[in-house]
């Protein structure tokens, strides 16, 4: 497990921790320990929740092994 440098926020008042800046610098970190780029970064970390989503919510259709 990798722990994130980047500081919890202090403040949640509206204006001083937008959600996309936080998140841009966690995708950012990702890439960097990766080595890949921070689009792929992203994509990654998409298809995991997906991945995750099914294995923890399976429908009678869709089987939770992939």
């Amino acid at each position: 497990m990798v722990s994130s440098s980047c500081p919890v926020p202090a403040s949640n008042a509206p204006g001083e921790n937008p959600p996309h800046a936080v998140a841009k610098a966690r995708y950012a970190e990702i890439a960097d320990v990766c080595g890949i780029s921070e689009g792929a970064a992203r994509v990654r970390v998409h298809r995991a929740l997906e991945d995750l989503r099914r294995m923890l919510l399976p429908t009678p259709e869709t089987p939770h092994d992939r």
